[in-house]
């Protein structure tokens, strides 16, 4: 078909009628405006009527300008609302003798476009010119479904079709001694390219591609990340299946966006280009980056400068494989799960950074207290000295519940409390307990010992502090340790809650405390008013050391460290390691001094002064390597205040084969100086049918089965066989209570041990 000098429109009179057909339909159209002038002839423009301006951007771009020439021209007038209007007049043409009518209709929808704007056509693999225009106009037509402006709209009636761009003499020349191409008689880049089968790129709009190709990549621009398949189907674009030969290299590069719902919808179209390339038996790969040194790739390169081609063949060396890619997609949407279901999104009341937390403000009656505070901040000895005193000045008791026993004795060290298991059972023994409870007008205790606590006790107004509080309520909900007394303690907890709420107040304490434990709380006590505050302190970053595959390696230089003569801390996630790591020190540096402590070595309370006050007790014992299981996950808190410098222990070696990250990070964080973290944790951790579910929905969809299926799985049946309707409703609100909290729950865990090889 014959063409005007503006590339691709049609000036056949079986089409248009008339050469002016487009001007004799604008100057119809009721409220037109006239078309500017379509002289380029001024100082701001170039050769071929491009403006400057247009020829900066593409240098910002990291474009150089003959790259940019060879592929742009400026349109504007007529001219540019014909490009976006010629198709669909075509279309009408087909169906319609009134043509004139709803060609007006249409040129009239797109006079935006007679503001001008940036054009290009690209080329086909044996040259000649792109069939559908990729243009950047002046002033956007508004999506209106999106509320945007349409940055690159497509010409009515046409596909989004994948761009081929134009490669300068220059350029082509460079690829091909990079790539080792040896170009025949007659044949174009593009032809010469395919035919090589080196790698080439797939990248997200026309500056992208332009940038790759001037640093020595052929790449292919798509208009979008969804377009580069036909429409309604995911067979290739052709533009792009002639180049997916067998054993070819492609590099997928999209842009690294910030925002969660585009990073999805990326990762989606990734995959799925990904998985269609594959299936030609070529190689798909990723190109990632940090969104910091650009969000596109062109800008990335712009940004850097004179580094940029290294920096380039570096991101194009580390681009994974479709496989690999898969699993950090899996491991990312774990992490974006976990920093949803980890957060607090409660008001905050008060927010404070520093070395230590500040004063805390008055109890507020009624209310539950959040102190979500970093650890070593001091939180533990603002909440004894400040909140439990202003409890005290009011006359009431205070309760304190730990999720582990022995570290309960700490706080109630620090606090001038009796701890429950200070005493024997015999009756002397309790008398004494409950004496010294009266006089101090407080105990700590586990959750699982609620049943224990007189009815004398519950006399005066009440503050209940969860120290460790989400830890608190796991344990509660999960019931591992309570067996039959599982409804009895968790009916105790909630009178102890509601009693709290009625007469004095709760107070919930834990860095990083979750939403889920918040609800419970609020939920079982019957709380109306949650006061969050807050507290940050800047510490110094652990130097890790994270080893994967096989823990012999990690065995095996960890004991070279202790026969080296290092003062060390081992942590594990079971018993049974630490035992095993024991027994093999004591093969390779019989002389060093090694300390287990766990459940099994703290019989009738062995280690009291090591929980009550750790310091104390490293320094009166000097072990070299001392040995923790999780039963010191939290609570302890070793050489606060003290810097890696002046530390005891040169290192934390931390064993992870199982539990989730949260019960890893705490195991890591009780001993308080920056000193460096080497850790081991294997390629998954295995997860129970519940956790792999990953979705709170969909595990509390599963709990909530039957009341059968929840007695079977988490004891709760008792719960559901109250007797009267008060009691029922009270008994229906606390299993509602633990399933959700368990649900979520159980979706972290499981997201934890998804993304376990990458953290901490």
């Amino acid at each position: 078909m014959p063409t005007d000098s503006f590339r691709g429109f049609p000036t056949t009179p079986a089409q248009t009628g008339e050469p002016n057909f487009y001007m004799h339909i604008l100057s119809s159209i009721p409220g037109s405006v006239d078309p500017p002038s379509t002289d380029f002839s001024s100082p701001g423009a170039i050769g071929g009527g491009l403006p400057l301006s247009v020829l900066e951007e593409f240098r910002q771009s990291a474009i150089p300008d003959r790259l940019t020439l060879a592929n742009i021209q400026w349109v504007e007038g007529v001219e540019a609302v014909a490009l976006m209007s010629e198709a669909a007049i075509a279309n009408v043409q087909k169906s319609t003798s009134f043509v004139g009518t709803q060609a007006a209709r249409i040129l009239k929808h797109n006079q935006w476009a007679a503001a001008g704007g940036w054009l290009s056509w690209g080329t086909l693999v044996d040259g000649g010119v792109g069939a559908v225009p990729y243009f950047k106009p002046v002033r956007p037509p508004i999506d209106f479904e999106k509320r945007k402006p349409i940055k690159y709209p497509t010409p009515q009636g046409t596909q989004a079709l994948p761009l081929l761009p134009f490669v300068d003499s220059e350029t082509a020349l460079a690829i091909y001694d990079l790539h080792k191409i040896t170009p025949q008689e007659g044949e174009t880049f593009w032809r010469a390219v395919k035919r090589s089968g080196c790698p080439i790129a797939i990248a997200e709009g026309l500056k992208k591609a332009l940038a790759l190709i001037a640093h020595g990549i052929p790449a292919i621009a798509i208009r979008g990340i969804t377009q580069w398949h036909i429409k309604g189907s995911n067979t290739l674009h052709p533009a792009i299946d002639d180049f997916a030969t067998i054993n070819r290299r492609i590099h997928i590069c999209f842009d690294q966006d910030a925002k969660a719902s585009t990073q999805a919808a990326v990762r989606q179209q990734i995959l799925k280009l990904g998985a269609a390339l594959a299936t030609k038996g070529c190689k798909p790969a990723v190109m990632l980056w940090n969104r910091e040194t650009g969000k596109g790739i062109d800008d990335a390169l712009y940004a850097l400068g004179e580094s940029a081609q290294t920096w380039l063949d570096a991101v194009i060396d580390d681009a994974p494989d479709l496989d690999a890619y898969k699993r950090d997609s899996r491991v990312l949407q774990a992490l974006a799960n976990l920093k949803r279901l980890n957060t607090l999104t409660y008001p905050v009341e008060r927010a404070t950074q520093g070395e230590y937390l500040p004063q805390l403000p008055e109890l507020k009656l009624g209310a539950i207290h959040v102190l979500s505070a970093t650890m070593n901040a001091g939180k533990t000895t603002r909440i004894g000295a400040e909140w439990k005193q202003q409890a005290h000045d009011r006359g009431w008791n205070v309760l304190v519940l730990t999720p582990i026993n022995n570290l309960g004795k700490q706080a109630g060290f620090d606090w001038g409390l009796p701890h429950i298991h200070n005493y024997a059972v015999d009756r002397d023994s309790q008398t004494a307990l409950w004496s010294e409870v009266s006089a101090a007008h407080g105990l700590v205790m586990c959750a699982d010992s609620l049943h224990r606590i007189p009815d004398s006790f519950w006399q005066r107004p009440t503050l209940l502090i969860l120290d460790e509080a989400n830890q608190v309520i796991e344990s509660l909900t999960q019931g591992d340790t309570l067996g039959s007394r599982y409804s009895l303690i968790l009916e105790k907890f909630t009178a102890a809650a509601r009693h709290a709420i009625t007469t004095g107040a709760i107070v919930l304490s834990e860095d990083n405390l979750p939403d889920r434990a918040v609800n419970f709380a609020k939920v079982v006590s019957g709380a109306a008013a949650v006061r969050v505050f807050t507290h940050r302190k800047e510490s110094a970053p652990w130097d890790c050391t994270v080893y994967r595959g096989q823990a012999s390696g990690y065995r095996a230089d960890f004991l070279q460290a202790v026969r080296s003569g290092k003062r060390l801390i081992y942590v594990a996630a079971s018993q049974r390691e630490t035992k095993r790591m024991e027994r093999a020190i004591g093969k390779v540096a019989p002389s060093a001094k090694v300390t287990r402590i766990d459940s099994e070595t703290n019989q009738q309370g062995k280690f009291t002064e090591f929980f009550e006050q750790p310091d104390r007790w490293i320094q009166a014992n000097q072990p070299d390597v001392l040995i923790l299981s999780p039963s010191a996950k939290s609570g302890v808190s070793i050489e606060g205040g003290v810097n890696a410098a002046d530390a005891y222990f040169s290192a934390v070696w931390g064993y992870f084969p199982a539990l989730g990250t949260d019960t890893h990070m705490q195991q890591l964080g009780r001993y308080r100086p920056a000193v460096p973290r080497i850790v081991f944790c294997p390629d998954f951790i295995l997860s129970t049918g519940d956790e792999s579910l990953l979705s709170p929905r969909a595990i509390r969809r599963r709990l909530g089965l039957n009341a059968k299926a929840i007695a079977g799985v988490y004891g709760l049946g008792e719960l559901l066989e109250a007797g009267d309707d008060e009691q029922a409703e009270l008994m229906g609100t606390i299993s509602s209570a633990v399933m959700d909290y368990l649900a979520a729950a159980k979706a972290t865990i499981g997201n934890q041990k998804t993304d376990c090889p990458h953290r901490p």
